[in-house]
């Protein structure tokens, strides 16, 4: 008799939610990175904050408290969010305001609020009477489109207690943005040029730029801030990075159509997106040479103002099982020429299988049988012909099936049949179950099956007791014990 999908899958879920297992966790769960922060020099009365991460590798989300180990350090910490989930990440963010020129150390412990799992950062830092403080060290412009300008902006102040002269000398890839023979594509503007005089506590606002000329290239800068006060001098680096991206963005990229069912069809889109200031024209797009012929695609030209999208259909249609690949190239001619690749890819899943994948029947004795059942199961969308299932392919008489029988299955169908074991020798018996039918991807299907037979010792009886009392009964009556 036939097993519709919808009672497999309930018997599944009943077969997993009574097992009661629990997930057990691992190893170092909840981690700091990293484990411990030295903060820049600090000027005494000025606060610098830097960013630490606090990691769930566990299997579960974790709700988090943080304390001060000591918390009379001149350090404090704050969490991005109090609940972190499995595999994630928050940032935590320290901040260090020094009360003196002296060398100062903190600590924090991280514990979820079951208590089973904690993490400990040390930190330590130094207060200076004179120091450059930068609102960060680092700026990343993330991606830009070819050819236009971004400008983002961080602080620099005088945490010295008199007044400072700060200069700005670029080290790699920076110039001033005025200056347009310089190649570098990223720029100081010329307010930050030259000499600037800062008063103690005085801020300075510094706009930087990129303007990336090459498409998918990640470009860094660093510069040099230097502060000085006659002859004393103190000095920090700026680091800028960035990315050029094309005027054109589709995504997804990839496009991964998971798995698909032999002889299915299945269609996803890519949308691509004018992110310029210019239109963009496209003269089409095609399947490059080496894609598999699963995927196809109907070219067309477009032509897309600024923040304009179109979508592309494509379609996969899997006739065997495994990984299918290929390419798809998107040809853009303006505002510059250019060529877009996506990766496509899916897994052609065949539309017959076999549940368990193997059989092992254990220890059995040679004289009774052992039985399994085994489920054949439609995943496709046409109907399978099983035109036959033979139980021992080896030939060792020890397998049997008395209901494994030839078969028509609906899309969405499962039969199960029965496998008997009943060893004819003492040792392990190895075979397996071929089934034959006219499912795309899956038309001849191997279960390996195995045991082991067994010898039994005779059963024995023994009689305990040494006497037998019937008691007292009148001549002539029957008595049973």
């Amino acid at each position: 008799m036939a097993v519709t999908r919808r009672t497999l899958l309930l018997t599944t879920l009943l077969a997993t939610t009574s097992c009661g297992d629990e997930v057990i966790d691992h190893g170092d769960t909840l981690i700091f990175s990293p484990r411990e922060l030295d903060v820049a020099d600090t000027g005494v009365g000025f606060t610098r904050v830097e960013q630490v991460f606090l990691q769930n590798r566990g299997l579960r989300a974790l709700d988090i408290s943080l304390t001060s180990l000591l918390p009379s350090s001149p350090f404090t910490a704050s969490l991005g969010a109090p609940r972190i989930p499995p595999g994630g990440q928050v940032p935590v963010d320290i901040e260090f305001l020094p009360h003196g020129a002296d060398s100062f150390s903190g600590s924090f412990r991280a514990e979820d609020t079951s208590g089973r799992f904690s993490a400990k950062l040390g930190v330590s830092g130094e207060g200076v009477s004179c120091a450059l403080v930068t609102s960060a060290s680092r700026v990343d412009f993330g991606s830009v489109v070819v050819d236009t300008l971004s400008t983002e902006s961080w602080t620099v102040t005088n945490a010295c207690p008199q007044r400072r002269t700060f200069e700005f000398l670029p080290v790699t890839n920076l110039r001033s943005c005025d200056d347009s023979r310089d190649p570098s594509v990223f720029c100081l503007d010329r307010s930050a040029s030259g000499l600037i005089s800062l008063d103690p506590g005085a801020s300075f606002n510094v706009p930087v730029s990129f303007q990336p000329v090459v498409v998918g290239v990640r470009e860094e800068a660093r510069f040099d801030v230097r502060a000085c006060a006659g002859e004393v001098c103190a000095e920090t680096q700026m680091a800028l990075t960035g990315f050029g991206a094309s005027d054109l963005r589709c995504t997804p990229n990839p496009l991964d159509f998971g798995e698909i069912a032999v002889h299915a069809r299945q269609t996803d889109e890519i949308v691509c997106e004018n992110l310029g200031g210019s239109r963009v024209e496209v003269s089409g797009w095609h399947l490059r040479s080496g894609s598999s012929s699963a995927f196809s695609v109907s070219s067309a030209a477009r032509s897309l103002g600024p923040g304009e999208s179109f979508a592309i259909d494509v379609e996969v249609f899997p006739t065997q099982s495994g990984r299918i690949d290929g390419n798809l190239e998107v040809v853009m001619t303006a505002p510059r020429a250019e060529r877009i690749v996506l990766p496509l890819q899916a897994e052609g899943r065949a539309s017959l299988i076999l549940s368990p994948s193997a059989l092992d029947f254990g220890e059995v004795s040679l004289l009774a049988p052992a039985r399994r059942s085994v489920l054949l199961l439609n995943v496709g969308f046409a109907p399978v012909a099983i035109s036959s299932i033979e139980i021992d392919t080896y030939g060792t008489q020890s397998f049997t099936s008395p209901d494994a029988n030839a078969q028509v299955l609906s899309p969405g169908d499962a039969s199960p049949f029965r496998i008997e074991f009943l060893p004819r020798r003492v040792g392990e018996v190895i075979s397996s179950v071929r089934v034959i039918s006219n499912a795309p991807g899956a038309s001849v299907l191997e279960l390996p099956v195995r045991g082991e037979g067994v010898q039994l010792p005779p059963c024995t009886f023994e009689l305990s007791l040494s006497t037998l009392d019937f008691g007292a009964h009148r001549v002539g009556d029957h008595a049973d014990l």
